[in-house]
C-alpha cells in the first residue's frame, strides 16, 4: 500500500506519490508491452493484456511471490499478466487461496490513509490487489500493488468471487478431467434422506444465509467434511467419508471453465461432467492412478445433487489435508480459504 502524504510534505512529495501511484513513470500506457514479451522477459513495471486470446468465461488470477508476477488466465487461457509489488518485510502478503470479496474504484486505506485506486478485497483484514507502487521488489503492507492501467483492465474484465491464488510458486494451469476423481456419492444404501448419514451432526443446508454470489468448495481430509461457501458465507457442510484415510489425498486448487466435458459427472452419475482448471497443484493422475484412487472420498449424494445444480463457470474447488475453517493456515502460513467468520 502506498504511504500517506502529511500536509508539510509539499508539492515535491505530492509530485512523487502520483510517479508511485502510475507505477513509476508518468506514461503508464507506454509500459504495456506485446506476446512477445514473456512474463520471465518484462522489465519494471511493464504487463501485458490481450484479452482477445480468450474473449469469455471466468477470470483466475495467480500471484507468484516468488517472481513478484501476476498471471490472469480467462477460461483457461492467459490473458495477461504483470510485475507486482508485495509486501515487505514484516508485512508479507499472505499465500493461500481468495476470492474477491468486494470492489471499489476509489477506495482509500482506513489504516494508511492511501488511495488504493481498483481495490478488489481479497480478506476483511486488508489483503487487496489494487494500483501502486512498483519499485522492482516487494514493498507494500500486505496487498499486491500492480500497474495503474492493469488493475484498471483487471477491475472491469473480472467480478466479485473471482478466484485468486497467492503462493511461493507458479504452476501454469491445465484442465483436469475432473478434480474429483477421487470424489464420488455414497453408496444409495446408505443414502437416507430422512436422516443424517453419519451421524447426528453429518450436514447442514442453509442457502438463506446468502441467496446470491459465487460459490467456494472446500474439502478437508482433516475436518471430513465438504464445506459450501456463497459470498463467503458458509451455507452448508457435509461429512464425508474419506477411506485408507492415513495416506494423504491429492491436494488441488481448480475452477470450473465454461462448457460441459463428454463423461458422467463423478458426483452425480448421469449428469454430464463439468469442465474443470487445475488452477495449483493437484496433478491430473493418468488412468491407473484414477482407477485406484476411485472412491476414496465419498459425499453424500443427496449434498452432490444440491451442489452440482448450484456449480457455474468460475466455482472454486479446494481439496486440501488440512483442517479447513475459515481463516484456518497450514503451518507455512497458506491459507486454505478466505471466507467470513459464521
Amino acid at each position: 500500500m502506498t504511504k500517506k502524504h502529511t500536509k508539510s510534505s509539499g508539492t515535491a512529495a505530492l509530485v512523487i506519490g502520483l510517479i508511485l501511484i502510475l507505477g513509476g513513470t508518468g506514461t503508464a500506457e507506454a509500459e504495456r508491452v506485446g506476446l512477445d514479451v514473456g512474463p520471465s522477459d518484462l522489465i519494471k513495471d511493464q504487463w501485458v493484456w490481450a484479452p482477445e486470446e480468450s474473449p469469455s468465461g471466468p477470470i483466475v488470477v495467480v500471484v507468484s511471490l516468488n517472481e513478484q508476477l501476476a498471471y490472469v488466465y480467462r477460461n483457461g487461457i492467459r490473458i495477461g499478466y504483470s510485475n507486482v509489488s508485495t509486501g515487505k518485510k514484516g508485512y508479507e502478503t499472505p499465500t493461500g487461496v481468495f476470492t474477491v470479496l468486494e470492489k471499489s474504484v476509489h477506495h482509500v486505506s482506513s489504516i494508511y490513509h492511501a488511495k488504493m485506486p481498483y481495490t478488489e478485497r481479497l480478506t476483511w483484514g486488508g489483503i487487496s490487489l489494487h494500483s501502486g507502487g512498483l519499485p522492482g521488489y516487494p514493498s507494500s503492507h500486505g496487498c499486491v500493488h500492480l500497474p495503474l492501467n492493469f488493475s484498471h483492465l483487471l477491475f472491469e474484465a473480472d467480478s466479485m468471487g473471482t478466484t485468486v491464488v497467492i503462493a511461493n510458486d507458479h504452476e501454469g494451469p491445465s484442465e483436469a478431467s475432473h478434480p474429483g476423481f477421487v470424489l464420488s456419492p455414497l453408496p444409495l444404501e446408505d443414502d437416507d434422506r430422512t436422516r443424517p448419514v453419519l451421524g447426528t451432526d453429518a450436514y447442514s443446508w442453509q442457502p438463506d444465509r446468502a441467496p446470491d454470489g459465487p460459490l467456494s468448495l472446500l474439502v478437508s481430509a482433516a475436518d471430513e467434511k465438504i464445506y459450501v461457501y456463497r459470498a463467503g458465507i458458509e451455507i452448508g457442510v457435509a461429512h464425508i467419508r474419506i477411506a485408507d484415510p492415513e495416506i494423504p489425498i491429492d491436494e488441488g486448487v481448480f475452477s470450473v471453465l465454461v462448457g460441459q466435458g463428454d463423461l458422467d459427472d463423478p458426483w452425480l452419475p448421469g449428469k454430464p461432467a463439468h469442465r474443470w482448471l487445475n488452477v495449483h497443484g493437484g496433478d491430473t493422475p493418468d488412468a491407473e492412478t484414477e482407477e485406484q484412487a476411485a472412491n476414496r472420498i465419498q459425499i453424500p449424494l443427496y449434498f452432490a445433487a444440491v451442489i452440482y445444480e448450484m456449480i457455474e463457470p468460475g466455482t472454486t474447488l479446494v481439496i486440501t489435508n488440512l483442517a479447513a475453517a475459515p481463516h484456518t493456515k497450514s503451518e507455512s502460513g497458506f491459507v486454505v480459504i478466505a471466507a467470513q467468520e459464521g
